[in-house]
């Protein structure tokens, strides 16, 4: 005969077998572990805890952070969010998994994530990630050692690209002195019946750095624009900016253009 007993402060059970001594055989036996087995309950499931929080850290502009966490319990699933611990209103889409990536990033953001399963779920601390923003480049010297050129192809009058710009006017026009430009070129010059535009793109934050607007009938001999009448627009671009010098009909040389660009 077999008795199963149960223990209720550790939830297992105890077998109790009283053998007849007429009737026992190994086979009986057999048959009552297998009564036991089969009524074994599932282990429970634990509920998750965070183990290791993710770690604040702080990047360049443009770079990523790789976030990490552990948590104990059964098997949890996870799930990032952006933002303050606790707040699910910004889910990272496909961010599941205990580490993460982040994209690109331009600005500080914080991140958290939270551990779930059947039994419950735990959040972590949120992760600061910290940008640094780049630094201002606005004068040469600071652009010129930002950059890797070849030998010899640093100086300001060098045009390793082969572009017709040299590196001072790349720097001025905030362009790569590295690869030749493909789209609108820099400086150009518009005209209709209302006068004369002259187009340029510029850097931004530049110190010290101004530019003169040169006229000539023959590309020989070269004077300033006068200043009266001239009406200058700036159109923020990001990373430069636009400015257009427009000079009415009225005051407009005819010939050629140019811009000076001049340092203390």
């Amino acid at each position: 005969m077999l008795n199963l007993v149960r223990d209720s402060a550790s939830h297992s059970y105890r077998e109790i077998i009283i053998i007849n001594q007429n009737a026992y055989s190994s086979s009986d036996n057999a048959a009552a572990r297998a009564a036991i087995n089969a009524v074994k309950p599932e282990p429970a499931t634990v509920a998750p805890a965070i183990t290791t929080h993710p770690a604040s850290v702080t990047i360049n502009s443009g770079a990523t952070a790789l976030l990490t966490t552990a948590a104990s319990g059964t098997s949890p699933t996870w799930q990032w969010y952006i933002g303050s611990a606790g707040v699910t209103t910004n889910p990272v889409s496909g961010a599941t998994s205990a580490s993460y990536t982040t994209p690109a990033l331009a600005a500080s953001t914080s991140y958290w994530v939270r551990a779930s399963n059947s039994a419950g779920n735990a959040n972590s601390t949120a992760a600061l990630v910290t940008v640094t923003p780049p630094p201002v480049v606005n004068n040469f010297s600071t652009w010129q050692f930002a950059r890797t050129f070849p030998a010899g192809q640093s100086g300001p009058h060098a045009d390793p690209d082969l572009d017709g710009l040299a590196n001072f006017l790349e720097f001025f026009h905030g362009t790569d002195p590295l690869v030749a430009g493909t789209g609108d070129p820099p400086f150009r010059i518009s005209r209709d019946s209302s006068g004369t535009r002259l187009i340029y793109q510029q850097a931004r934050d530049l110190v010290g750095i101004s530019a003169i607007y040169q006229s000539s009938p023959n590309l020989m001999n070269w004077a300033m624009v006068p200043v009266a009448g001239l009406v200058t627009t700036v159109r923020d671009t990001g990373a430069t900016r636009e400015v257009t010098v427009t000079m009415p009909a009225s005051s407009d040389p005819a010939g050629f253009y140019q811009i000076k660009i001049t340092t203390p």
